[in-house]
């Protein structure tokens, strides 16, 4: 192990990466109904707890798992699925693809 970070509650998703020669790490923050988020944060080794994002996203319900690839984020949700899809708002079995912020 070589280094820990607290978390925010309701993380689904986390992917990391690279830009401009610094480390950042993207969250997706989903639970119920509610919308879910995808989060950005700079991590250094003096980062302790990733609480305050560089940026926020407001996304439909059911956000999990989340990718970079260049500029663009990829994410997909689970809205759709069996558990979720009587309750859901929205229900959602898609994969999408975007510019990064």
């Amino acid at each position: 192990l070589q280094h820990e970070w607290n978390i925010p509650e309701k993380a689904q998703g986390m992917t990391a990466c690279k830009q401009d020669g610094k480390d950042y790490i993207y969250l997706s923050l989903s639970a119920n109904i509610e919308d879910s988020k995808i989060e950005k944060y700079l991590l250094t080794e003096q980062t302790d707890s990733i609480n305050e994002p560089l940026a926020s996203l407001k996304i439909p319900e059911g956000s999990e798992q989340i990718e970079i690839d260049n500029d663009n984020i990829i994410f997909l949700f689970e809205s759709a699925s069996i558990p979720y899809k009587a309750t859901a708002r929205i229900r959602n079995d898609q994969i999408w693809w975007m510019k990064g912020f």
